[in-house]
Protein backbone atom coordinates (compact mmCIF):
# COMPACT_ATOMS: atom_id res chain seq x y z
CA UNK A 1 0.00 0.00 0.00
CA UNK A 2 1.28 3.47 -0.84
CA UNK A 3 1.74 5.91 2.00
CA UNK A 4 1.62 9.69 1.96
CA UNK A 5 4.81 11.71 2.03
CA UNK A 6 5.56 13.02 5.52
CA UNK A 7 5.43 16.75 5.97
CA UNK A 8 8.89 17.89 6.97
CA UNK A 9 9.45 21.15 8.76
CA UNK A 10 11.68 24.02 7.80
CA UNK A 11 15.06 23.99 9.54
CA UNK A 12 18.00 26.34 9.97
CA UNK A 13 21.29 25.14 8.45
CA UNK A 14 24.62 26.72 9.40
CA UNK A 15 27.43 27.55 6.97
CA UNK A 16 30.50 29.41 8.29
CA UNK A 17 28.57 31.12 11.10
CA UNK A 18 25.63 32.22 8.93
CA UNK A 19 22.29 30.43 9.16
CA UNK A 20 19.97 29.63 6.27
CA UNK A 21 16.33 28.61 6.64
CA UNK A 22 15.69 25.67 4.34
CA UNK A 23 12.38 24.28 3.17
CA UNK A 24 12.30 20.56 2.48
CA UNK A 25 11.98 19.83 -1.22
CA UNK A 26 8.70 18.17 -2.15
CA UNK A 27 8.42 15.26 -4.57
CA UNK A 28 7.23 17.75 -7.23
CA UNK A 29 10.31 19.92 -6.58
CA UNK A 30 12.53 16.85 -6.84
CA UNK A 31 11.00 15.84 -10.18
CA UNK A 32 11.89 19.24 -11.62
CA UNK A 33 15.42 19.11 -10.19
CA UNK A 34 16.20 15.52 -11.20
CA UNK A 35 15.60 16.51 -14.81
CA UNK A 36 18.54 18.95 -14.52
CA UNK A 37 21.01 16.54 -12.89
CA UNK A 38 23.37 14.09 -14.50
CA UNK A 39 25.48 11.22 -13.25
CA UNK A 40 28.99 10.34 -14.36
CA UNK A 41 30.10 6.83 -15.32
CA UNK A 42 30.96 6.09 -11.68
CA UNK A 43 27.39 6.92 -10.66
CA UNK A 44 28.37 10.17 -8.91
CA UNK A 45 25.84 12.98 -9.15
CA UNK A 46 26.87 16.02 -11.22
CA UNK A 47 24.95 19.14 -10.23
CA UNK A 48 24.74 21.71 -13.02
CA UNK A 49 24.62 25.46 -12.39
CA UNK A 50 21.00 25.43 -13.58
CA UNK A 51 20.14 22.69 -11.07
CA UNK A 52 21.87 24.53 -8.20
CA UNK A 53 19.95 27.68 -9.04
CA UNK A 54 16.63 25.82 -9.06
CA UNK A 55 17.45 23.98 -5.82
CA UNK A 56 18.27 27.20 -3.96
CA UNK A 57 15.36 29.17 -5.46
CA UNK A 58 13.05 26.41 -4.28
CA UNK A 59 14.50 25.62 -0.88
CA UNK A 60 16.02 28.81 0.58
CA UNK A 61 13.49 30.76 2.64
CA UNK A 62 15.57 33.18 4.71
CA UNK A 63 18.94 33.79 6.33
CA UNK A 64 20.37 35.34 9.47
CA UNK A 65 23.88 36.32 10.55
CA UNK A 66 24.75 36.78 6.86
CA UNK A 67 26.83 39.93 6.47
CA UNK A 68 28.56 41.84 3.70
CA UNK A 69 32.32 42.56 3.64
CA UNK A 70 31.74 45.54 5.97
CA UNK A 71 29.96 43.43 8.58
CA UNK A 72 26.54 44.87 7.73
CA UNK A 73 23.57 42.45 7.71
CA UNK A 74 22.46 41.51 4.20
CA UNK A 75 18.66 41.64 3.97
CA UNK A 76 16.81 38.64 2.52
CA UNK A 77 14.79 39.80 -0.48
CA UNK A 78 11.55 38.49 -1.95
CA UNK A 79 13.27 38.01 -5.34
CA UNK A 80 15.03 34.63 -5.15
CA UNK A 81 17.38 35.42 -8.02
CA UNK A 82 18.72 38.51 -6.24
CA UNK A 83 19.36 36.46 -3.10
CA UNK A 84 21.28 33.81 -5.03
CA UNK A 85 23.48 36.49 -6.61
CA UNK A 86 24.60 37.53 -3.12
CA UNK A 87 25.72 34.06 -2.05
CA UNK A 88 29.39 33.09 -2.31
CA UNK A 89 30.23 29.87 -4.16
CA UNK A 90 30.99 27.82 -1.02
CA UNK A 91 27.55 28.68 0.39
CA UNK A 92 25.81 27.86 -2.91
CA UNK A 93 27.56 24.51 -2.96
CA UNK A 94 26.77 23.71 0.69
CA UNK A 95 23.11 24.72 0.41
CA UNK A 96 22.47 22.82 -2.82
CA UNK A 97 24.06 19.64 -1.44
CA UNK A 98 22.18 19.93 1.87
CA UNK A 99 18.83 20.53 0.15
CA UNK A 100 19.36 17.60 -2.22
CA UNK A 101 20.33 15.28 0.62
CA UNK A 102 17.16 16.24 2.46
CA UNK A 103 15.22 15.49 -0.73
CA UNK A 104 16.74 12.00 -0.80
CA UNK A 105 17.48 11.34 -4.46
CA UNK A 106 18.14 7.65 -4.60
CA UNK A 107 19.65 5.35 -7.20
CA UNK A 108 16.21 4.54 -8.59
CA UNK A 109 15.70 8.24 -9.33
CA UNK A 110 18.95 8.73 -11.23
CA UNK A 111 18.60 10.14 -14.72
CA UNK A 112 19.77 7.53 -17.22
Amino acid sequence: MATAVSVMSEEWFEVDGSEFLLKPLTPIDMMKIIDKLSFNKNGDMVISAEARELIIETGLLNWRNFNDENGKAVPFLSAAQKNIQRLPWDVIEALSIELLSRGQIGEDDEKK
